[in-house]
């Protein structure tokens, strides 16, 4: 059996490599799942918005998040970036598998499962 890591990258404020990065050790492979610029943007808008949805939301604190989160890829920003994402994963001795968050979920889960690792690096 393959015991896969799941790279939600988009999903963790801090960074994957920060909060997870120990967990690949353990798997035989990673998959990384990325998503364009403004489906990025919107999906955090609207988890932000159902994550304090029983709270008064700080319009000036909250706009600041969402430009914060809109330098992911800004190959110069400091914090959390694409290209940081990007370079950790080429420090990786394990196949990597790319996906596009904008499939459905049946879709990711049957490349997940038609992914062959041990037969290259990364697709």
């Amino acid at each position: 059996m393959t015991h896969l890591c799941v790279c939600l990258y988009c999903a963790f404020p801090n960074g994957l490599e920060c909060r997870y990065g120990c967990l690949v050790p353990c798997c035989d492979a990673v998959v990384f799942l990325s998503l364009g610029a403004h489906e990025r943007q919107q999906r955090i808008e609207q988890r932000e918005r159902i994550r304090r949805r029983t709270e008064e939301i700080n319009t000036g604190a909250f706009g600041e998040f969402l430009a914060w989160a809109s330098n992911y890829d800004d190959p110069e920003f400091s914090g959390r970036s694409r290209a940081r994402h990007e370079a950790w994963l080429r420090t990786l001795d394990r196949p990597v598998l790319r996906l596009e968050s904008s499939s459905s979920v049946h879709e990711l889960r049957d490349a997940v499962l038609r992914w062959k690792p041990s037969q290259g690096m990364e697709e």
